[in-house]
């Protein structure tokens, strides 16, 4: 047979559907039903909480989307409360900032959000 660039790229995706398959053994299946998932067992119940006041709204979480959130609500008047099973933000991996926040603007940093994004997208090039 000779060697074309469709015979080549139809024998590698049969090659990758062999493998794909082969991945699904019945041994391969028993280790993922033994994974422990955390998500499918209830959490340790809570035993010291304390009266933390009212707020506006309570963020349960801060990973990205929850700091996110929390710095939305705050920058529009919202009181709000985080909540987070860690010490700490769990943002892995990622950059995280804000361009023309309150904070920013009270110290001094006038920085464009136009030119920000420019510098982000150059930089990840």
């Amino acid at each position: 047979m000779e060697l074309t660039r469709r015979n080549f790229v139809e024998g590698a995706a049969a090659l990758t559907g062999a493998a794909a398959f082969a991945s699904l053994a019945p041994a391969a299946l028993a280790e993922e039903a033994e994974y422990d998932r955390p998500w499918e067992h209830a959490p340790e119940p809570i035993t010291d909480a304390v009266d933390g006041g009212t707020y506006d709204i309570l963020v349960i979480g801060a990973g990205i989307g929850g700091v996110a959130a929390a710095e939305a609500a705050s920058t529009n008047g919202a009181s709000v409360l985080v909540v987070e099973q860690a010490e700490g933000l769990t943002c892995h991996g990622v950059d995280l900032g804000h361009v023309g926040s309150k904070w920013q603007k009270e110290n001094g940093f006038d920085i464009d959000p136009a030119d920000a994004a420019m510098l982000v997208y150059r930089w990840s090039q």
